[in-house]
């Protein structure tokens, strides 16, 4: 009795083990059939789409930009990472979910070209690389500066505001030097024109030729009716391209100068605006009947103002002084609108 009673309980058990393995069989072979977790998943066609050109920035000032995918099935978040070419010392780029944000202070001035990549982190799915640059101004820069590159020398303004300026004639102006010369005593030969716009370089060689081993100063003034606005003294033997030797203290030019910089800085300014722009390649004596109330002459300070690019930078060492007429008398090699004030610009 105790042999059967053993016998069936054996029975049953290898029963029970043979129907649990058939149905773990099935279980197995249904896992294997299911696909694998994200196996099939496919990004949609995804792009970044932030354009480009990014937003200027400055030396010194904190600078971010966010860098965005266009919508996607594909579940954040997101990596971010620059694959070629480098961003602006002092700029990162790092990620948060859905975007990509570049940050920090830049330290150096310049246009940086990089390309960045945006990779699903939780797939390693690529999503879309894009170009992009930046371009960095320096810490004398404020709003969005132009594209355009900095005239070295030469170039006339194209601010129409600039005084009414007129062709100076080669053969007129090798004339007037030699009948000065003829006129004076002396060593050295003063010759005056008045309100003459851009010279060309073939003329500033020209009237050194004229002059020969005799020193020539030739004046350029401009007028304000029957007064001198500003004159500029100018050595024809050290010029070496064409001057626009136009100017004014009272232009729109010079006006919209001073209401800019009264805007962004808590400084008091004259501005005293040249139709050159850049750099007048060789230093030049500059008398300029500039208003100068309210601002306080013994400390005064020079920065000279790019319109084209709209940046400034300081003149070192212009020499200033005020003469007997009141005019205020500097040096400087930089061109543009001369921005005075009273003591280092400082922002609002």
């Amino acid at each position: 009795m105790e042999r059967t009673t053993t016998s069936k309980v054996l029975s049953l058990l290898l029963t029970f083990a043979l129907y649990i393995g058939a149905f773990a069989g099935v279980s197995i072979a249904m896992e294997a059939a299911a696909p694998m977790p994200f196996a099939a998943a496919t990004p949609s066609h995804t792009t970044i789409e932030t354009a480009s050109s990014l937003p200027n920035g400055t030396v010194g000032t904190a600078y971010a930009q966010t860098l965005a995918l266009t919508a996607s099935s594909t579940p954040a978040p997101y990596e971010w990472f620059v694959i070629s070419g480098s961003l602006p010392s002092g700029l990162q780029l790092s990620s948060s979910g859905l975007t990509g944000r570049i940050s920090g202070t830049p330290t150096v001035p310049g246009t940086f070209h990089f390309t960045v990549r945006a990779v699903a982190d939780n797939m390693g799915i690529y999503m879309d690389e894009k170009a992009f640059s930046i371009t960095i101004n320096p810490s004398g820069s404020f709003g969005s500066s132009s594209t355009s590159s900095s005239s070295s020398s030469g170039g006339g303004s194209s601010d129409p505001a600039q005084p009414a300026s007129q062709p100076l004639s080669q053969s007129n102006a090798i004339s007037e030097i030699r009948s000065q010369i003829n006129a004076q005593a002396g060593d050295s030969t003063v010759v005056t024109f008045r309100n003459i716009g851009t010279v060309p370089a073939s003329t500033f060689e020209a009237m050194a030729n004229a002059a020969g081993n005799s020193g020539l100063e030739v004046r350029f003034d401009s007028m304000d009716g029957s007064a001198v606005d500003v004159r500029l003294y100018i050595d024809p033997s050290t010029v070496s391209g064409d001057l626009n030797v136009s100017a004014s203290t009272n232009n729109q030019a010079a006006q919209s100068t001073k209401n800019k910089f009264e805007k962004f800085f808590d400084n008091d300014i004259a501005v005293v605006s040249f139709g050159q722009q850049g750099s007048f390649g060789t230093a030049i004596n500059v008398a300029a009947r500039v208003d100068l109330s309210g601002i306080d002459t013994e400390t005064l300070v020079f920065y000279s103002y790019d319109r084209e690019i709209n940046q400034f930078r300081l003149i070192e060492n212009p020499g200033y002084r005020i003469d007997a007429n009141g005019y205020l008398r500097f040096t400087t090699e930089l061109a543009g609108s001369i921005v005075i004030s009273d003591a280092p610009l400082q922002k609002k």
